[in-house]
């Protein structure tokens, strides 16, 4: 009995050993640095009133959202509408309803978006 409970502890010691010697490599890597929430971004779309709501539509430009659609078999990409809102400071959005116009301001999420400023692009959303 004293010969099996001996090699039993042996053997439990030797895996702890292995454990605690492993490579560095073999360690799960830090997480990258995730993005602030307070990044600036710029968004052309047309500007829509949804109820008390304002929405950018038909984005344009490399940092619009994009989003997968079940009715092209998840193929394809196309933008992602985002809801607006303005602080009783920023620039007044329900001047430029139907227009289309360049939204810059910070990201609060993937679909909205808190304005800064906005640039009149063209009259109409076509």
């Amino acid at each position: 009995m004293k010969g099996t409970l001996t090699g039993a502890s042996v053997a439990a010691l030797g895996a702890l050993l292995m454990l605690a010697v492993q490579p560095a490599e073999s360690k799960p890597a830090a997480k990258p640095a995730a993005k602030t929430a307070a990044e600036s971004v710029t968004l052309t779309g047309c500007l829509h009133a949804d109820g008390g709501k304002y929405m950018l539509t038909d984005l344009k430009g490399t940092q619009a959202p994009k989003g997968r659609s079940w009715k092209t078999a998840w193929i394809t990409k196309s933008t992602k509408n985002v809801q607006v809102v303005s602080s009783s400071s920023g620039p007044k959005l329900k001047d430029h309803i139907g227009h289309q116009v360049t939204l810059t301001g910070v990201r609060n999420g993937e679909t909205h978006m808190q304005a800064r400023s906005i640039k009149h692009v063209a009259a109409s959303c076509s």
